[in-house]
């Protein structure tokens, strides 16, 4: 891989190659690689001149626009590192944020200036963008010096800024750039609906502008949300090279194509975050009026975005799981037991990563980081000193890829048993009438702790609490079958793709389905 090149380094090398292409698109907005580059150097021109340096923190508030683009690009070629902060995340998250990094200024809009803590410096993009010459400043980033810092949930409540360098981001994306491929003729390069707080947008936002694609960005509006904007895009039918979403997301993605009797012309799709179901690569597979490409990703945002991978154009059979796949260059994976030692084949285990995809660590907590990010207790190679502790549960199959089983947080304790519900979901998975599942522990009334399983199904008929216990018997221990099961249209999602547990709803023990076949505990 490019091992002495940085993230806005690769896309400059594009620019040079085509400055009059389409980069952005923006409703009626059509911005070039040229104008892109060029509006990025003037910030970094007047940012240096504010004395940004290598690993400064540049917080970054905006909505996606052709703006936000510039804008990241511009920190990065300043040689600083950008904190993306979400516009509609709460404005005590996004204080904490701010004041947590240190951040010397935020760039933001007029519309946002106001969500941002008193005391911090503002540079308002919207209203005058900074002047500066318009030529690529001198590069000062190295490969070891910070690309972002992007902000995730921590297990204490306070959010953790996890600190990533260019060399494991560039070695990502140049995995990508060799097994995604680019030019879709007559079409476009991605669709950017997620937060860039979010490591899935790294994906979406920086693989088409490295590749030279269009990367579009949806236009939104009060009753339309930037994945419903995408959603309208595929059903379009343009030709996409590849788009990213957690399966949850694609889930609904393949509920839309199917009630409009659309088909996408998606290239390579691109999925992380959660399982990837069979049954749901199925059902795009059948939307689909071209060949496509999936690709199953498996990493952590501590890890460069993502580590793991398979590439698979038909529906895996394995049970109601899809293999992760093998580690991408320069990543290891190491399955440990409970003593930190190798895990046999077939044999669940820790998850740990080694290699250069390692953040460097979580900023400015050292406790944190020294728990995390450990010594490799297998004695590794001089090039793989230590591993970043992923809290998942994983296992080798026979044929050397790696099977997702849950995480370890995600474990409950229920009657004396430990149960891991990922197992639940994809044995619920494997009925042909559900397309997806979660199930969660629920304790309604004190002391009574019970597995509750939240189903969306089929357009049909719904199978019953009976035949679903049934389906179940077949393949899990009394215990580890839920007593209660919530049909949903959908299942609710946060807005980063993922399943909003907090959101589900409590079940109705009333409901006519359980009627036959519920016994009140006795």
């Amino acid at each position: 891989y490019p091992d002495v090149a940085t993230v806005h380094g690769l896309v400059e090398e594009r620019v040079a190659v085509c400055p009059d292409a389409v980069a952005v698109v923006f409703g009626g907005c059509r911005w070039t690689y040229g104008e892109v580059n060029a509006r990025a150097n003037r910030l970094a021109h007047h940012l240096r001149g504010r004395g940004v340096s290598p690993d400064t923190l540049v917080a970054v508030c905006l909505d996606r626009s052709p703006d936000l683009i510039a804008t990241l690009l511009g920190v990065l070629k300043a040689g600083a590192a950008f904190v993306p902060l979400d516009p509609e995340y709460p404005v005590d998250r996004i204080s904490y944020m701010v004041e947590d990094t240190g951040t010397p200024l935020v760039i933001t809009s007029s519309d946002l200036a106001d969500r941002l803590p008193g005391g911090v410096e503002r540079i308002l993009v919207d209203s005058q963008w900074p002047a500066g010459p318009d030529s690529d400043p001198v590069p000062l980033a190295s490969p070891d010096d910070l690309a972002y810092v992007i902000y995730t949930s921590g297990s204490t409540g306070r959010p953790k800024g996890v600190a990533l360098e260019h060399r494991g981001v560039v070695n990502y994306l140049h995995w990508c750039d060799r097994n995604y491929p680019a030019g879709v003729a007559g079409g476009v390069g991605s669709v950017l609906y997620s937060s860039v707080t979010f490591d899935l947008t790294i994906t979406a936002l920086f693989l088409p502008l490295v590749q030279g694609q269009q990367l579009v960005i949806p236009v939104t509006g009060p009753d339309r949300s930037a994945f419903d904007a995408a959603i309208d895009v595929v059903c379009s039918g343009v030709p996409i090279s590849f788009l990213k979403a957690t399966p949850s997301h694609l889930e609904v993605l393949a509920a839309h194509l199917e009630s409009r009797g659309a088909r996408h012309r998606i290239a390579t799709i691109v999925a992380g975050g959660e399982n990837l179901a069979p049954r749901l690569v199925a059902r795009l597979v059948s939307a689909s009026s071209t060949r496509t490409t999936f690709s199953n990703e498996y990493g952590a945002t501590e890890g460069s975005v993502a580590n793991v991978m398979s590439l698979t154009t038909e529906p895996d059979e394995h049970g109601g799981t899809t293999t992760l796949g093998r580690p991408i260059t320069n990543t290891t994976v190491y399955v440990v037991d409970h003593h930190n030692q190798p895990a046999p084949v077939g044999v669940p285990g820790h998850a740990l990563l080694g290699g250069i995809c390692l953040a460097r660590n979580y900023h400015d907590r050292s406790e944190l980081t020294r728990e995390r990010f450990t010594a490799n207790p297998l004695s590794p190679p001089r090039s793989d000193p230590r591993v970043y502790h992923t809290g998942d549960l994983v296992k080798w199959r026979p044929d050397g890829t790696l099977e997702f089983i849950g995480r370890i947080d995600n474990q409950v304790k229920l009657r004396g048993y430990r149960i891991e519900l990922g197992e639940i979901e994809a044995a619920l998975n494997t009925h042909s009438r559900i397309q997806t599942t979660a199930v969660i522990t629920r304790e309604d009334t004190p002391g009574s702790k019970q597995l509750i399983a939240y189903i969306v199904t089929a357009p049909g008929s719904t199978p019953t609490t009976h035949q679903l216990r049934t389906h179940l018997q077949r393949q899990l221990p009394d215990y580890m079958i839920p007593g209660i099961y919530v049909p949903l249209d959908q299942i609710p999602l946060t807005p980063n793709g993922k399943v909003d547990t907090k959101a589900l709803p409590a079940p109705d023990h009333h409901r006519p389905e359980l009627d036959t076949t519920y016994t009140a505990p006795r």
